[in-house]
């Protein structure tokens, strides 16, 4: 026969954290005793009465604050035991929202910029430029047609947030030779072929169909000197004297 001299031994666990609502279990199974523990009570709130039962309980604290719980244990001599832990209840922790995003406005990038290959000198042709709006308004873009670094033109596009948009310019090219167009961060290279030479024997001819001498001196005086027509390059001395020739000769 065991005979219990001791008296039980409470233990009611660690000190334990939770948040306003929170059911928390009461582990008092660690309490132990020679013969038996017969009875297990809890002190939910430190006030003296025991209002629950049980090696396990649960209890939910409804408002924030530090709690004393008491275990008390009773043996089988009736003898009695007891422990304390310590329950910090805080309150329940709103998070804060986060504020709204501060608008960034659009935010553009030409992506396309489509042209021929070759124009002619001084036909204006058209130039395609495609805009896109990474930003989150939307907005108008506003660039320049550049050729060889001058801008020659300029170009207005709406363009929704998070949308690409397409607008038509037109530019006409004086000379000839290689260009480079650009358009905001795109780039295209073409060439600009001269245009046919005009007649100076139309431009000169007479009445009755010939081109006199001080008439021709002119044009070759004109055309040599680097003088341009509009869409034209200039013409030499030599050209402007084979045209008059070969129109005299066609009016004889």
């Amino acid at each position: 026969m065991t005979v219990d001299t001791e008296g039980p031994v409470a233990n009611a666990s660690f000190d334990r954290t939770v948040d306003v609502g929170q059911r928390l279990i009461l582990d008092g199974r660690a309490s132990t005793d020679a013969v038996g523990i017969s009875r297990y009570e809890w002190d939910v709130d430190g006030d003296g009465v025991f209002e629950e039962t049980g090696r396990t309980a649960t209890h939910a604290w409804p408002t924030p604050g530090i709690e004393v719980v008491v275990l008390r244990v009773t043996d089988l001599e009736g003898r009695t035991a007891t422990e304390t832990l310590t329950v910090s209840v805080e309150a329940v922790k709103t998070p804060t929202p986060s504020p709204p995003p501060t608008p960034v406005g659009p935010v553009f990038s030409v992506v396309g910029l489509d042209a021929p290959a070759t124009v002619t000198a001084g036909e204006p042709r058209n130039l395609s430029v495609t805009v896109r709006n990474q930003g989150d308004t939307a907005g108008t873009y506003a660039g320049s047609v550049g050729v060889n670094g001058t801008a020659v033109a300029t170009t207005s596009i709406e363009v929704d947030a998070g949308e690409t948009a397409t607008a038509v310019v037109s530019v006409a090219f004086g000379g000839a030779g290689p260009r480079t167009v650009s358009v905001g961060n795109a780039s295209r290279e073409l060439t600009v072929e001269p245009a046919a030479s005009p007649s100076a024997a139309a431009v000169y001819r007479s009445d009755d169909g010939r081109v006199s001498v001080s008439e021709a001196a002119e044009a070759v005086e004109r055309y040599d000197s680097g003088v341009e027509l509009p869409g034209y390059g200039p013409l030499s001395a030599a050209d402007v004297m084979s045209v008059i020739a070969a129109a005299n000769e066609d009016s004889e």
